[in-house]
């Protein structure tokens, strides 16, 4: 027979880690999805192009890199020397940035459910064929990609995402663009250490009570500011620090859209004010951009469209309340891939906003 001192058996336990350590640890290279090779846009490529890059590789926004090496070089995070003639990343183009373009183009001061199907074709091909190069310059430039190396830890690219409050950062390799690492390959990486998460197989030790924290101790603390702001309508004007914009699901979609480009993310509600859905930058890779006419759809057609194209189900919606935990927080972000979530109230009211970011800040404080 067995011994019973000696043939007794302790299943394993993992050793837990802190978080600090576990991002210390773990390469930017080694958090990358495996098939993530490098989407880029030419500035010389029309918009139309760039779109259906975007569209078809499901992304919201890409590097824009000039092969030339004509352009200034943004400073990259190890300092890496580049020729003149290395290609050289402008920056980053986001679907906020093409959202702002759209909608200049497709108003033109009008409102497009009016207008004859001529002159929004008209206005559509003279948008589509636009170079990269030439919407850069009317908005102003890209958004400045900052450069990390593909050795350097997730410690460090979460300390430069948040310096710069940067939702990606450009993923280099001996001075050359590589890839993208985003705030939520992040946020994955340490949800999976959550053990509420199925299977996680590096398990965090988070300090005591944080994932107990509620998100209204956040808010009152400062750290998650837009988690209880209640609402404001389109016509209100302000910032979120003054209401989370909403807007009634029988809305014009063109018009949503023209409250995306300045706020980033509009809710929808229903007569009752209750959440139904949102919309953000991110939905432009639902609409058919080749035919502006589309942007004329109420937001409730278009919301269900959405969510058939994402097989998802019709009250599809990723929300919070400020009774929800921290814990709860980490997963809802980790498990949708999210960078918002809304916070409702017992009724399904909109009240406020959290975002990856400020959660981020949470979790590395601590």
């Amino acid at each position: 027979g067995i011994n019973a001192e000696y043939g007794s058996h302790t299943p394993f336990a993992p050793t837990l880690i802190k978080m600090n350590t576990l991002l210390q640890n773990t390469p930017i290279l080694s958090i990358l999805p495996p098939k993530r090779t490098l989407i880029a846009l030419s500035p010389e490529q029309t918009v139309e192009s760039a779109l259906d890059v975007l569209t078809q590789n499901d992304l919201s926004c890409a590097p824009v890199i000039d092969k030339s090496g004509a352009s200034a070089a943004n400073d990259s995070e190890v300092g890496e020397a580049r020729t003149s003639s290395a290609p050289v990343c402008l920056g980053f183009l986001d679907m906020c940035d093409l959202v702002g373009f759209v909608v200049d183009v497709a108003s033109a001061g009008h409102d497009i459910a009016d207008d004859k199907i001529d002159a929004v074709l008209e206005r559509s091909n003279t948008f589509l064929q636009r170079t990269v190069r030439q919407l850069l310059d009317a908005r102003g430039g890209c958004r400045p990609a900052h450069a990390i190396n593909c050795a350097a830890s997730s410690a460090k690219a979460t300390d430069l995402m948040l310096e710069h409050d940067a939702q990606r950062l450009l993923v280099e390799r001996s001075g050359a663009p590589l890839s993208t690492v985003k705030m939520s390959d992040i946020i994955n990486l340490i949800g999976r250490g959550h053990a509420d998460i199925a299977r996680p197989d590096q398990p965090l030790a988070f300090p005591s009570g944080l994932l107990e924290t509620t998100i209204a101790t956040l808010n009152a603390n400062g750290d998650a500011p837009f988690a209880n702001v209640g609402t404001r309508e389109l016509a209100a004007g302000g910032t979120t620090a003054d209401g989370l914009l909403v807007v009634h699901n029988t809305e014009r979609l063109l018009r949503c859209f023209a409250s995306v480009a300045s706020d980033g993310v509009v809710g929808v509600v229903d007569d009752n004010g209750v959440l139904v859905g949102n919309v953000s930058a991110w939905d432009l890779k639902f609409c058919n951009h080749h035919s502006l006419v589309s942007f004329s759809l109420p937001l409730l057609s278009f919301l269900k469209s959405v969510r058939a194209k994402m097989m998802a189900p019709e009250d599809y919606l990723v929300t919070v309340k400020l009774s929800s935990t921290v814990g709860s927080l980490l997963k809802k972000f980790a498990e949708n891939h999210v960078d918002r979530i809304y916070v409702v109230d017992d009724d399904g009211k909109p009240i406020g906003v959290v975002s990856n970011a400020e959660l981020l800040r949470v979790l590395k404080s601590n």
